[in-house]
């Protein structure tokens, strides 16, 4: 069988799908469709194959087309209906249709099965926020987050939460906790910074980058961050201190 028979441990499936991606990448598109609906000639159930094609032609893929959606959809319910893929697009559908309390509880059962699905978990607590269901998204996250503490988009999420809520200061607190686990966590040490300027502790918030910036080794890009952070704040006698550091490195 030529789509099983391995050729430097890859199949004809495994070449076409990964040939598929680099085609995507490239931009081309209807060469990167033909190659996966091959696949799903051969194997009408590769869910990764779909969940490609979805990239491509969904609503939020690259070049959406309706109508291929449409086929895209009814092939999923016919040949994978048992499939978490198919789960969340009809989840999807309830929530485009007004069904929001169906689309969460669906949104929750797939959840609960697979925690690191970060798909599932994004668009739920979205569907929470836009439906005014705050009190339920924070609750869920605070009990994930207190059994997955490691766990950094799970506390992002959680802040999302809090400052659709404005409650500031308890998403400060949490982030803080582990800014002083993960002192070289730069882009949540940014999420701190932001949410003290909502919390109107501005200069509090420009020391913190000051600090997070200073703490790079000496780098043309860290010259260049200090002078950046130094317009924004208005000092610009120490902007051409470090444009002239940059350009000396």
């Amino acid at each position: 069988d030529q789509w099983t028979a391995k050729v430097e441990g890859f199949t004809l499936r495994d070449i076409n799908y990964y040939t598929a991606q680099l085609l995507v990448h490239t931009g081309k598109l209807a060469e990167a469709d033909r190659l996966l609906r091959s696949v799903l000639d051969y194997d009408p159930e590769d869910v990764q194959v779909y969940k490609a094609l979805l990239s491509i032609h969904g609503p939020d893929g690259i070049e959406p087309k309706q109508e291929v959606f449409r086929d895209l959809t009814g092939d999923i319910a016919r040949n994978i209906r048992d499939s978490r893929l198919f789960r969340y697009l009809k989840a999807k559908n309830d929530s485009a249709r007004g069904r929001h309390d169906q689309a969460i509880g669906d949104y929750l059962l797939l959840a609960n099965e697979d925690p690191d699905d970060s798909l599932v978990i994004d668009t739920m607590v979205y569907e929470w926020i836009r439906t005014d269901q705050i009190a339920q998204a924070q609750k869920w996250l605070t009990e994930k987050y207190s059994k997955r503490p490691g766990d950094v988009k799970l506390l992002l999420w959680l802040t999302n939460v809090l400052v659709q809520d404005r409650q500031y200061e308890s998403a400060l607190n949490n982030l803080s906790s582990w800014m002083n686990k993960h002192p070289l966590d730069e882009s949540t040490a940014k999420v701190y910074e932001s949410i003290l300027v909502l919390n109107g502790e501005k200069e509090k918030a420009q020391q913190s980058a000051l600090n997070r910036i200073s703490k790079r080794p000496d780098s043309y890009n860290r010259s260049c961050a200090l002078a950046e952070y130094t317009i924004s704040i208005g000092n610009y006698s120490s902007t051409l201190k470090y444009l002239h550091e940059a350009i000396s490195l």
